[in-house]
């Protein structure tokens, strides 16, 4: 305001010098005044541009004084501004020369155009041409000092653009304008003036806008995490050099790229869903971690967190992402997570090595007890070789669990009631855990059914009842309870099982509880308490209920006791009693050719005794090439292959996939321990688990061999 009530004074002088007769020097005065106030109030408009109105007044002063004092405005416009702001003493040189040599240079064109006289037409040519000639003089002279000064190219400084050369024009055209008032009717140049004002009003908003978007890339610029700005619709406008290094491109190879675009496969989609979600309104923003695929191809994770930049209307305007790159400590993770399985690895080798020891010498010793009593002529005792085969259902057990909590078993599920389980087990429990301990169980009349495999469910309620015994070494009480629940929308159930309909297994027992320090630890491979053991029992637990859909939570008391409380999910279908269908025999068994592909020699021999001894016939092969081409010789009369899963070069799979292209009606029946990553493409195939015995064989054979054949594969 102060300005303005200056140079509104500024306006009344001239006509008061002008009373007194003092033309040129009042008319000077006037000049030099509103010059110096105008370069006081300059306004900076790029990194090397301001609108200089002063050049307004310098303008004027070439059209309207003598070149004296024409000489003497380029000290009047910064002599006061450069010792206020102390600039060195050659920059304030270059400035005052700047200004003088541009006014004198104009004031000759004017001279040279004009004349000593010259009409309306010739003045106002020459008054262009000066005007013309402040703006080029003035910016060439100061794109030569920054060229000189900063080393910088002209075009990069910008000013001698054609933007540049329009700004300098707009206080140059008022100062024709302030001249011609001078000359015509000096009570008008208030009209004059305000435009001039009005310029540099609204350039100075211009200014502080360009400041903020320059001080706003700055800082998007230096940012020490990745950062993109994107359209609405998910296009990449700019990016940042830290995103640009995490992706090992350029801002030109990202820019009008889709953002989803950057991110791995299996997170775009998620991201195309969560970034809808934020531009419709649904979402004020979103963290999460992405997966994001470099230049180069490999992966790279980055905590991005996306929010909406909005206009002055609180309208969505673009979308920023500022993205954390976390790669180097994804990959400490992982070595941690790998020191780890390391250690647990030398804690699950001790372990199986008790048991397996145990197992072997108990396998090894009752057999050579009866290989004695055969080189001496006596019977094999019954006895001897019921203890070798409890040794063995031991160490089929062992593996069992250990292929329970890796996820890597087989499952065979079928549609139970678990009613039924815990009622079936409940006799041998009570063996297990002995006289010592009580076993209750709570069964709820018309329990729902859930489809899981009864054998690893048969598993889990040994593990538990086990660890209960354990628990209460001078006896108590173990409750097992079923139940139906529940879970409604917004609340979650035990284990964090979110809104659905479950069958949920309690059991509970009156043992010493599980101090606080180890309950985060307890369904942790390896980890034991004991001095013997593997570590596997809750374990096993824990990776038969992940395996079946199903949450696990735990409560415990230190000498309260401990509930474990399993929901698995409900389904609403008929129990079954059997895995398959029971086949309806239509005469004696065998009689058929089994073609059997096993690369365990051992294995082989056994089953081809075992099906021989049945009555079939039997043709094999130690790997898939071998049975191939045992195939192309007898392939219309195989009735079936037996092939295991795991096998070198072709498996199981594709073997019977090539053989059921050659023969349709050729039955399949898959065997296995451990079925690597073909368990999903197992899910609806006959299948029987290693280790079985003869009698398991030959039923589920016979069982595969009676279906009609569409049901067979």
């Amino acid at each position: 305001m102060l300005c303005v009530g200056v140079l509104a004074l500024a306006g009344v002088l001239p006509a008061v010098v002008h009373l007194h007769g003092n033309e040129p020097w009042g008319a000077f005065a006037f000049l030099a005044v509103g010059a110096a106030i105008a370069n006081i109030r300059g306004v900076t408009t790029g990194r090397h541009h301001r609108l200089d109105t002063a050049m307004a007044f310098v303008t004027a002063a070439a059209l309207l004084l003598p070149i004296e004092l024409v000489a003497f405005m380029g000290l009047a416009q910064h002599g006061i501004d450069g010792m206020r702001r102390r600039y060195p003493w050659f920059a304030q040189v270059f400035n005052i020369s700047n200004s003088t040599l541009t006014a004198m240079l104009a004031w000759a064109v004017h001279r040279e155009i004009v004349g000593t006289g010259g009409g309306n037409l010739r003045g106002a040519l020459g008054a262009l041409a000066a005007g013309a000639t402040v703006v080029a003089v003035d910016q060439t002279f100061l794109a030569v000092m920054v060229r000189l000064g900063h080393r910088q190219s002209f075009r990069s400084t910008r000013l001698l653009s054609l933007e540049s050369v329009a700004v300098g024009l707009v206080p140059v055209s008022l100062g024709i304008s302030v001249m011609f008032f001078w000359m015509n009717d000096r009570w008008f140049l208030p009209v004059a003036l305000a435009p001039l004002l009005l310029a540099q009003r609204t350039y100075a908003i211009l200014g502080r806008l360009t400041e903020s978007e320059e001080r706003f890339r700055a800082m998007f610029e230096s940012a020490a995490v990745g950062a993109a700005l994107m359209e609405l619709d998910g296009r990449v406008i700019s990016s940042n050099r830290a995103l640009q290094s995490m992706l090992g491109c350029g801002d030109a190879e990202l820019s009008g790229r889709q953002y989803a675009a950057l991110l791995a496969p299996d997170d775009a989609r998620e991201e195309e869903d969560l970034f809808g979600e934020l531009v419709r309104g649904e979402r004020v923003e979103y963290h999460v971690e992405r997966a994001y695929v470099a230049q180069d191809g490999t992966r790279v994770f980055g905590n991005a967190s996306l929010a909406l930049v909005r206009d002055a209307r609180d309208n969505p305007r673009y979308a920023l992402a500022m993205i954390e790159n976390v790669t180097e400590r994804k990959n400490l993770e992982e070595q941690l997570r790998q020191s780890q399985k390391m250690e647990a690895v030398g804690r699950l080798a001790g372990g199986i090595a008790h048991d397996f020891n145990n197992v072997l010498t108990a396998i090894m010793g009752y057999c050579e007890v009866a290989l004695i009593r055969v080189d001496a002529g006596l019977p094999v005792e019954r006895a001897d070789l019921e203890e070798m085969e409890k040794a063995a259902v031991r160490a089929a057990s062992l593996t069992a669990q250990l292929l329970a909590f890796s996820r890597k078993q087989m499952l065979q599920p079928r549609v139970i009631d678990a009613n039924e389980i815990v009622s079936d087990m409940e006799k041998m429990l009570r063996r297990l855990i002995g006289e010592d301990v009580e076993i209750a169980t709570v069964l709820r009349p018309g329990l729902g059914a859930i489809k899981a495999d009864p054998g690893q469910l048969q598993q889990m309620l040994v593990n538990l009842a086990v660890n209960a015994r354990e628990a209460m070494p001078g006896g108590g009480r173990l409750t097992v309870e079923t139940a139906d629940l529940e879970v409604s929308e917004g609340s979650t159930g035990p284990g964090g099982a979110p809104p659905g309909r479950y069958v949920t297994l309690v059991f509970s027992d009156t043992g010493v509880g599980i101090p606080p320090e180890t309950m985060p630890r307890i369904f942790e491979p390896f980890f034991t308490t004991k001095k013997t053991g593997t570590g596997l029992g809750l374990a096993t637990v824990y990776g038969v209920v992940m395996q079946s859909g199903g949450f696990i939570d735990v409560k415990s008391e230190a000498g309260a006791g401990t509930t474990y409380r399993i929901c698995l999910p409900r389904v609403d279908e008929e129990c079954t009693a059997s895995e398959y269908f029971e086949p309806q025999l239509t005469g004696d068994a065998g009689g058929e050719t089994i073609l059997i592909a096993e690369d365990e020699e051992v294995v082989r021999k056994l089953i081809r005794e075992v099906l021989r001894a049945a009555g079939y016939e039997v043709l094999e092969a130690q790997d898939a090439e071998e049975a191939l081409r045992i195939h192309e010789l007898h392939g219309e009369s195989i009735d079936l292959l037996l092939t295991d899963v795991v096998m070198p070069g072709l498996n199981g799979i594709e073997l019977a996939g090539r053989l059921s292209s050659r023969a349709s009606g050729l039955r399949t029946l898959f065997m296995s321990g451990y079925t690597g990553n073909a368990t999903a493409s197992l899910a609806d195939a006959a299948f029987i688990r290693k280790p079985f015995t003869p009698h398991e064989l030959t039923r589920k054979l016979r069982e595969v061999l009676e279906r009609p054949v569409e049901a067979a594969a």
